[in-house]
């Protein structure tokens, strides 16, 4: 009798807490599929990854910066065709972002622009700044999706409406948060802020609204945030994937759990996590299980 009272405190116990807090699973992530190249959408041999750097997915195609084949690619998720779009050169500080109504951003540190490409590569508008000569570090869309942010070296967060012809400094205050980086999911923007290299939430101004100072990284690298809000971020000191939310760590995964050598890229799609393996050749798929929050 004291056994099943003592495990009836235990389950209420459980149960208060599950309902105060959102759950998740032990691992959200799951293996589907390994990606090392594809047949091409016309005639010619399988393309074979040499080094994939950057990637970004959007309207069920994987876009894929090639450094070592020097090329941007998109893939068709569901056939596995592959297309060269552009020719680039194997620049490691480039990135991509998918575009809101298709297409990709190409991030071009050593263009100092952003170009805006359609789905054939051709470009359709080049992101620079106004009042300054602009060295882009990374781009994502505003939460609402509406616009392009770019962080540039110096910290600061340009936007730029329509297809890039409308740019502004974000945001207004004084003084701005240095951004390293800025991810927007799930309706919500997360960055690393500079001078502390912590974990902060971006409001859709460009502002600062709360930073969390235990979430730091030595060296943070690829990040993307996934449609639940989740923040994953690689950091390159050891090379562990980490998950947080909401400033409270989920799940740190080291580079061998996912199947890679090292880790990087990464990009959130629909229900799916995509992680680039550049020294392995290859882009892995992992099923992203949605957090469930009890009523």
């Amino acid at each position: 009798m004291v056994t099943r009272r003592l495990m009836g405190a235990i389950v209420l116990s459980v149960s208060a807490m599950s309902l105060a807090e959102p759950t998740h699973p032990a691992s959200p992530l799951t293996p589907l599929r390994t990606l090392v190249g594809g047949l091409p959408v016309s005639a010619g041999g399988y393309v074979k990854f040499v080094y994939p750097s950057a990637i970004a997915v959007g309207a069920g195609e994987l876009y894929v910066l090639d450094s070592g084949l020097g090329a941007l690619l998109v893939i068709d998720l569901t056939t596995e065709r592959v297309r060269k779009i552009a020719s680039i050169p194997g620049l490691p500080a480039v990135s991509l972002q998918p575009a809101p109504a298709g297409g990709v951003f190409v991030l071009r540190p050593d263009l100092g622009v952003v170009q805006r490409l359609d789905r054939n590569g051709r470009e359709l508008a080049r992101l620079r700044g106004q009042d300054a000569v602009m060295q882009p570090r990374d781009i994502t869309l505003s939460p609402d999706g509406t616009q392009a942010w770019v962080t540039d070296a110096d910290g600061s967060l340009h936007a730029f409406g329509g297809l890039g012809r409308q740019a502004y400094a974000l945001p207004g205050a004084a003084e701005p948060t240095p951004w390293r980086m800025i991810k927007s999911g799930g309706g919500r923007a997360w960055g690393i802020a500079d001078d502390c290299l912590c974990l902060a939430e971006v409001g859709f101004d460009g502002r600062e609204l709360r930073r969390f100072d235990d979430v730091r990284f030595d060296d943070p690298g690829a990040m993307s945030v996934d449609r639940d809000g989740r923040v994953w971020l690689v950091d390159n000191a050891d090379g562990h994937l980490q998950a947080h939310f909401g400033g409270q760590r989920l799940g740190l995964y080291a580079p061998a759990a996912l199947g890679a050598s090292r880790i990087t890229a990464l990009a959130s799609g629909p229900g799916s996590l995509f992680v680039a393996d550049g020294p392995g050749a290859r882009i892995i798929e992992l099923r992203l299980s949605p957090m469930v929050r009890t009523p």
